[in-house]
C-alpha cells in the first residue's frame, strides 16, 4: 500500500514516533521470542506474558481445581483492589493554618499512599497441585505454625474466624488489617438500576 508522505513539521514528527514504536515493539517480539519462545503480540498484557514465560521456564504443570466448592473458596479469599477507610470531611487546626486556633486540640491531615502491602504473600511459592479438603481429625491436630514453615512442598489456606480486641479498634481504624471484599452498610447498591 502507498501511504501519503508527511509534509508538515507535526506529521513529520508523528510519522517518526510511530517508527520508532514499532522499531520497538518489534525488537520485543523479536527478545520475547528469542529468550522464550513466545509471541509477545499474542499476550494482552505484559503481564500475561510474564506469566506464560514463568510456565515456560519453570516446566510446572498447573492443575486446575475438579471441586466447586474449592473454586469458590478461592475466589471469596482474593483480595486486591483497594483497601481503605475514608473521612468524608475533617479539618485540620495545626501552626501552619491561617485559621489555627490554639484553643483546639493540634489537628494534621496525612494521606498514606501504602503500597505492597502484601508483598511478603507476595514472594511465597504458591500451589499448583494436589489441592484437597481437610479431613476433621486433620483440622483438629493441625499446627497454625507449621503451615507458616518455608517449606515448598506443603501448604494450607485457611478460612478463619477472627476476634477482634476492642482495645485495638482506635489504633487500626485508619488502616484495617483482614480486609475483606464488601460495600459498607451505608452505601446504596445501584448495580441492579
Amino acid at each position: 500500500m502507498n501511504y501519503p508522505l508527511p509534509k508538515t513539521p507535526k506529521e513529520i514528527k508523528g510519522f517518526l514516533g510511530l517508527l520508532l514504536l514499532a522499531d520497538c515493539f518489534e525488537n520485543f517480539r523479536n527478545l520475547s521470542m528469542k529468550y522464550y519462545g513466545l509471541a509477545a503480540a499474542g499476550c494482552f498484557t505484559a503481564p500475561g506474558l510474564s506469566w506464560a514465560a514463568a510456565l515456560k521456564m519453570t516446566q510446572i504443570k498447573l492443575r486446575l481445581f475438579t471441586d466447586i466448592d474449592m473454586t469458590l473458596f478461592i475466589e471469596k479469599a482474593l483480595r486486591g483492589g483497594i483497601s481503605q477507610s475514608i473521612c468524608r470531611y475533617s479539618k485540620v487546626n495545626n501552626k501552619y493554618c491561617s485559621s489555627y486556633d490554639p484553643n483546639l486540640d493540634t489537628k494534621y491531615l496525612i494521606y498514606w499512599d501504602v503500597c505492597n502491602l502484601y508483598g511478603w504473600a507476595q514472594c511465597q511459592s504458591l500451589p499448583y497441585d494436589n489441592f484437597r479438603w481437610l479431613d476433621n481429625f486433620e483440622i483438629e491436630s493441625l499446627d497454625i505454625n507449621a503451615c507458616y514453615a518455608n517449606t515448598p512442598d506443603t501448604c494450607c489456606i485457611l478460612e478463619v474466624d477472627l476476634e477482634y480486641s476492642q482495645s485495638v479498634h482506635d489504633l487500626h481504624e485508619q488502616l484495617p488489617f483482614c480486609c475483606e471484599h464488601q460495600m459498607s452498610p451505608n452505601l446504596q447498591d445501584n448495580s441492579e438500576k
